[in-house]
């Protein structure tokens, strides 16, 4: 058994309908008795005759004008609403003059008629309208299930785009998203575009405008725009709705319907309003909950580089070394770089400073810095665990082979390391250096009181595996100073958009020579923070001074001077005896003495016979320099420069008469250097003693 329970609404509609056709029944009764016909009518509602006219079709006009009706002796027109344009009007038609107290019982019969007419139009709009509502809140609600359902945001506005196509399978969308200035497709559903638009123009450009949605039917003027976009040229109704977040996100919902479609009413707009802020909404916290990761990840990362930089990118100051001074300083960027520096001793007269710099930023380069610290100084503890024990590699021997470890990987990665490598010779006033395209670090010449450049034609690591590394050499004297930076330095930018650029880094040490080692590295580096006019840069600042001091102490030293003439060779033997047993009393062997007196009488001849030329300086200055355990001893004179590598190795079948005494002045110390330097060679010859 089925009951069916009635409601109260049900009930009420029930005996409404009653009682219209009570009045409907009574007023035709009254009316056909009068012969009186009686018709609503609206711009709205056809006209429509409730009793019909006596005589047939009424023909009061449709404007509902006061003439008189033709198949009627007189008529009556009642306006049923203040609003003449858009109220219903009742009409009466009389077959000849009745009275007006029947008259107006009709009228009052056929108002109470409209009444319940209208009565039951506004529930029946008001009843859709809350159907709508429903319909609206039960999406929305669903919306937010899937805003809270799914992690993954594509799917999010996917669901989302979903909802607004719902109404009918002939109805397509897109969801706009503004980025970088232009639109892109975040979803779309029933059609498919992969253009990016700027949305200056056509419908987009329009909405945009007005800031508001803009609801389209089939005959609208805008449709007309020269521009309209390509998807919406054939469509039917068509609405576009504008959307802002509050954090400032542009969104635009598109959504269209075939050709003689339905339009789209104020409820579904209200609709897709609704759901394009709640796709932009999740697309917004979706970017802000990136940036908020993003951000952690950046502090993450900015803490481990900080540590790396500190413990693995920046060697102590070598220890025991006496008459230099070395300073540096390190101002790191924002973002973690990958600039590094180290030292290497070899002696209390002799080490390495090595500065160089990782392509790129962040962690990795950090990383890549310390592995090519590592690397460098690999190859050199190799070196000194080498059966040959009494030769110290090269500048250009380390590089070439740190190169060869690691440019296999710097290239997988497209990454490269720019380096300056250089190596001072306290003993020999040297310094050695391979410049692999690093910027061009500076030495200052207190004599002369000029500023030269030091590089170099070599490649950063990691261009090529099979790069050969070539050194230079150049000398310095005491109050000298070189200076090594990075590109942070040199390339920081103020507010302009101005680089500090190397001439200013050149003139700054120009007028600052004369301070310590420290006061210039925190200067030069001042200045640029100063011209920057902050203390956050874009990339590392990394600078090394190494000043010479005005004595060498410790390195004790004997001179004399000769002329070149080979009678003076004798007394140069003398002299060599004499001061060696001085410097080494009782710890330098005959074996040793008698090599030392070799070589340097080897050398003296060849510059008498091939180094001093007509018009030159006759004189040959030679000095002795030790440290306790070394002895260093250097021939300068004035002539034109030479390469030792352009001199062949001696012939030992006799084919060849020349060549022999460079080969044994380097058979017989460990180490022999030549420099040139404004129109002065010097020949520097290092050994042993104990």
């Amino acid at each position: 058994m089925i009951t069916t329970l009635t409601t109260g609404s049900e009930r009420s509609e029930a005996m409404q309908s009653q009682l219209r056709d009570e009045l409907l029944r009574r007023l035709h009764r009254c009316a056909s008795a009068a012969h009186i016909g009686v018709a609503f009518e609206s711009p709205q509602r056809p006209r429509e005759w409730l009793v019909p006219c006596f005589r047939g079709p009424c023909t009061v006009p449709p404007d509902i004008s006061l003439m008189a009706c033709t198949n009627s002796a007189v008529h009556r027109i009642v306006r049923l609403h203040p609003d003449e344009q858009t109220g219903s009007h009742l009409i009466l038609c009389a077959k000849d003059e009745a009275s007006t107290a029947f008259f107006n019982l009709i009228q009052e019969l056929a108002k109470c008629v409209n009444e319940m007419d209208e009565t039951s139009s506004r529930e029946d709009l008001l009843l859709q309208e809350l159907a709508s509502s429903w319909e609206t809140l039960a999406a929305l609600y669903e919306s937010s299930l899937d805003l809270q359902s799914s992690d993954n945001l594509q799917t999010v506005i996917d669901r989302l785009l979903d909802r607004s196509v719902v109404a009918g399978s002939d109805v397509a969308a897109i969801l706009w998203i503004l980025e970088n200035g232009t639109f892109r497709v975040a979803a779309e559903r029933r059609c498919h575009t992969s253009e990016v638009r700027t949305g200056s123009t056509g419908l987009m450009g329009e909405a945009r405008k007005r800031a508001a949605p803009m609801v389209l039917d089939g005959n609208s003027d805008e449709r007309l725009n020269a521009h309209i976009e390509p998807e919406l040229r054939e469509a039917g109704p068509i609405v576009m709705i504008p959307v802002h977040t509050r954090k400032g996100l542009e969104a635009l919902l598109q959504v269209w319907r075939s050709p003689g479609s339905p339009a789209f009413e104020s409820p579904a707009v209200r609709l897709l309003e609704a759901i394009a802020l709640m796709a932009a909404n999740a697309i917004e916290n979706e970017r802000l909950h990136r940036a908020a990761l993003e951000g952690e990840r950046m502090r993450q990362e900015m803490e481990i580089g900080a540590s790396i930089q500190q413990h693995l990118l920046l060697g102590e100051h070598p220890q025991g070394i006496s008459g230099v001074q070395i300073a540096n300083y390190m101002l790191p960027s924002l973002e973690v770089g990958g600039d590094f520096y180290q030292f290497v001793r070899h002696s209390d007269t002799c080490f390495d400073a090595i500065v160089g710099d990782v392509m790129g930023k962040g962690v990795g380069a950090a990383l890549m810095g310390a592995a090519t610290k590592s690397n460098l100084l690999r190859v050199i503890a190799e070196s000194r665990g080498s059966c040959d024990t009494n030769r110290l590699l090269q500048p250009e021997e380390i590089v070439t082979a740190t190169n060869q470890y690691m440019s296999d990987q710097l290239m997988q990665l497209n990454s490269f390391v720019t380096l300056f490598y250089a190596r001072f010779d306290l003993l020999a006033h040297t310094l050695t250096y391979v410049d692999a395209g690093h910027t061009q670090p500076l030495h200052y010449i207190r004599q002369s009181q000029s500023i030269n450049l030091l590089y170099g034609e070599a490649f950063p690591l990691g261009f090529t595996a099979n790069e050969t590394y070539r050194q230079s050499v150049v000398r310095f004297e005491p109050e000298d100073i070189v200076l090594i930076y990075s590109d942070g330095m040199s390339e920081a930018s103020n507010a302009a958009g101005q680089m500090f650029g190397a001439d200013r880094i050149r003139l700054f040490l120009d007028k600052n020579a004369l301070r310590c080692g420290s006061e210039i590295a925190n200067g030069i580096s001042d200045e640029v923070i100063i011209f920057r006019g902050s203390r956050e840069l874009e990339d590392d600042l990394t600078c090394l001074v190494i000043k010479m001091n005005g004595e060498n102490k410790g390195l004790p030293a004997c001179r004399v001077q000769i002329v070149a003439d080979t009678e003076e060779l004798e007394k140069l033997r003398d002299w060599l005896a004499s001061s060696l047993q001085t410097v080494f009393p009782g710890t330098i062997s005959d074996d040793v003495l008698f090599n030392i007196q070799l070589a340097v009488q080897e050398a003296a001849t060849n510059i008498i016979f091939h180094g001093i030329q007509p018009g030159s300086s006759n004189e040959i200055a030679i000095k002795i320099l030790s440290d306790g355990s070394t002895v260093h001893i250097e021939l300068d004179y004035e002539g034109v420069p030479f390469t030792p590598d352009d001199i062949p190795p001696p012939a030992f079948d006799g084919s060849r008469d020349h060549g022999f005494g460079l080969f044994l002045i380097k058979q017989l110390m460990d180490e022999v250097m030549y420099t040139y330097s404004c129109g002065r060679n010097t020949i520097a010859l290092t050994k042993k003693i104990s």
